[in-house]
């Protein structure tokens, strides 16, 4: 019997033992677990203050190793703490609540930190202690604060924004966008985005904008627009809509930014039209010019042709005036008339190699033009034919290359190359004459500039504005005595478009 009792107490004291252990060790998991929290958590006594225990993140907040904060009054360590506050705070603690208070603690360095309190009241060592989790606030107040100030911002924003869902119906908008076009947030708040959308927004642009939105490699659009206000009003806009997106891709809506270009566009109007208006009167005084001195010569050999007794050879010459300022008074309208009044570009399948060595043998049967001139035709026999309006490509090429030929004198070597690079097919036109100034290059395709005695400057104008109205552009490289360069670029559109 006896053995049997010391067996049982034995048995007693290595449980306890066990208890003890696992108590032991539970604490230092659960110690482990609060020094890897990212709050400060610390336990003190609910009378003294006296701080009972701290984590590493409240050790690293006031900068202070364990020692210097255990067994010491949490109050040396706060500071700014509301009197009222603070025993409101008490009493929850001590009604068994949990209680919140915000509180700024004071680190080694002077550091300050602004706390949200969160304690109550657990057992402890027989008794009881106050148990805090304190969130730093410092930083959430500031990303508030932030945010609040971006808000106003967009709010108060002179220019329209707009914040879509990702089926494209409207969640917010801003103060500029009720005044811009008229519709309340309520009128318009969980409303499709083609409420502003006008007859110039066809349903083929607004799906090709969405499906730019959607496209992960792009997410962002940005043109010009024409929006409708709730009257009806057309307001030409800069639109700007950016997708905005998780950090895994998924679209959660859009954002777009609106600025209103009614007083841009009104200027540009006025701009054109007082450009326009100048333009005019310098070109009125340029074909006067043009008109009055061959009109004079005309006036002059009609006049001679009048008279009955005029020999035979001088009557021949005063014809032969009549023809040939009549021809240029002719030349004078039809630019002018071409500059003014452009004809509408006609696609049509052509043949840029022929086109160009059209215009080669043209030039070479005109010996009184091109005297000694030698031509040098290079064609691309790769080159397919594609769209573009041959008559006016032929109108092109012929004044570029005549002026070429004009400025090289009857001397010199005029060079046709026909290629084809990426997407666009070229032709390039150099010559060996004296070349252009550098102060001319410039403005060479401006109207009225000219270098030659007897011509009007709308030649080159005319041939950029229907290398433009193709869709191309043309270049000009040049020095002074080493001849010049014209290179025509077209795009070459195999098909026509839709």
């Amino acid at each position: 019997m006896r053995g049997e009792t010391f067996q049982y107490g034995a048995h007693f004291v290595m449980v306890k033992k066990r208890m003890r252990d696992a108590k032991a060790s539970l604490a230092r998991v659960f110690q482990k677990a609060l020094d890897a929290a990212a709050d400060l958590v610390w336990l003190r006594d609910p009378v003294t203050g006296t701080v009972l225990e701290v984590n590493e993140a409240t050790t690293k907040a006031l900068q202070c190793s364990r020692e210097e904060i255990v067994g010491h009054d949490l109050g040396n360590f706060t500071a700014d703490l509301d009197a009222e506050a603070y025993a409101r705070y008490q009493k929850e603690i001590e009604a068994g609540r949990t209680a919140i208070i915000a509180a700024t603690i004071v680190g080694k360095s002077g550091r300050r930190i602004r706390l949200e309190c969160r304690s109550s009241l657990i057992p402890y060592g027989g008794g009881k202690a106050v148990f805090c989790i304190a969130r730093d606030i410092g930083e959430t107040l500031k990303e508030e604060r932030s945010r609040a100030l971006l808000q106003e911002a967009v709010k108060r924003s002179n220019d329209v924004v707009i914040f879509y869902d990702p089926n494209e119906i409207i969640t917010e908008v801003n103060d500029a966008f009720e005044k811009h076009y008229g519709y309340s947030r309520k009128e318009v708040v969980g409303r499709s985005s083609d409420i502003l959308h006008s007859r110039h927004t066809t349903p083929e642009v607004h799906r090709g904008r969405w499906e730019a939105l959607r496209d992960p490699a792009r997410g962002y659009w940005r043109g010009e627009v024409i929006n409708k206000a709730k009257d009806g009003r057309e307001i030409p806009v800069m639109l700007s809509i950016t997708t905005v997106r998780k950090d895994a891709g998924e679209i959660v809506g859009f954002v777009a930014n609106a600025v209103d270009i009614s007083e841009f566009k009104a200027l540009q109007e006025r701009l054109a039209q007082a450009q326009s208006l100048a333009a005019v009167g310098e070109m009125a005084a340029m074909v006067s010019h043009e008109i009055r001195n061959p009109l004079s010569s005309i006036i002059l050999a009609a006049k001679r042709v009048a008279e009955d007794d005029l020999p035979a050879d001088e009557r021949d010459a005063a014809l032969k005036v009549l023809l040939s300022q009549s021809g240029r008074l002719n030349e004078t309208l039809s630019h002018f008339l071409t500059y003014v009044r452009p004809r509408e570009i006609k696609l049509s399948r052509a043949n840029l190699n022929a086109i160009v060595g059209e215009i080669a043998d043209l030039m070479r049967a005109d010996r009184d033009v091109v005297g000694r001139i030698r031509f040098a035709v290079a064609v691309d026999p790769a080159l397919s034919p594609f769209y573009m309006d041959a008559d006016q490509m032929r109108q092109v090429l012929w004044n570029i290359a005549l002026n070429a030929v004009q400025a090289m004198g009857g001397e010199g070597e005029l060079k046709m190359v026909v290629g084809r690079h990426g997407g666009q097919a070229f032709v390039v036109i150099s010559d060996t004459g004296p070349g252009i100034a550098p102060e001319r290059l410039k403005s060479i395709f401006n109207p009225f500039m000219t270098t030659k005695a007897k011509g009007t400057g709308l030649g080159l104008a005319i041939c950029d504005r229907i290398v433009k109205a193709h869709g191309g552009r043309i270049e000009v490289s040049s020095r002074e005595g080493a001849g010049a360069t014209f290179s025509i670029f077209l795009p070459c559109r195999l098909q026509m478009s839709a």
